[in-house]
């Protein structure tokens, strides 16, 4: 399935499964035709006609979180020495890494 999107200050804007040109051919936008895999947000680069994910491009680093039972440590310690580069709150974590993140629930209840 091909995918349109239209671009706003550099960022998809708004994305659409149907030609645009062809359903609204008096749309004051400019679509573009994008991968699939382009989502809302993402970073248009104009001058080399790519889409890029926000984090990518801003330099952060994104984290999955696939449920709280199951911990990914490396990206723990990274998001921990990322908190404390910036003198952030790191995060409490259990004594024992094989417990799950629902057992320090409490303790990191507002954090920001």
């Amino acid at each position: 399935m091909a995918t349109w999107c239209r671009i706003k200050n550099g960022r998809v804007a708004e994305l659409d499964g149907r030609d645009p040109a062809v359903e609204t051919p008096n749309s004051p936008y400019t679509w573009l035709s994008c991968p699939d895999s382009v989502r809302s947000n993402w970073v248009y680069d104009e001058d080399a006609n790519t889409f890029t994910e926000p984090y990518e491009a801003e330099g952060t680093t994104n984290y999955a979180v696939i449920d709280v039972d199951h911990r990914v440590l490396e990206d723990e310690v990274t998001a921990d020495r990322l908190s404390a580069d910036n003198g952030m709150r790191i995060t409490v974590r259990p004594a024992n890494e094989t417990d799950s993140m629902e057992s320090v629930a409490d303790q990191n209840t507002g954090i920001s």
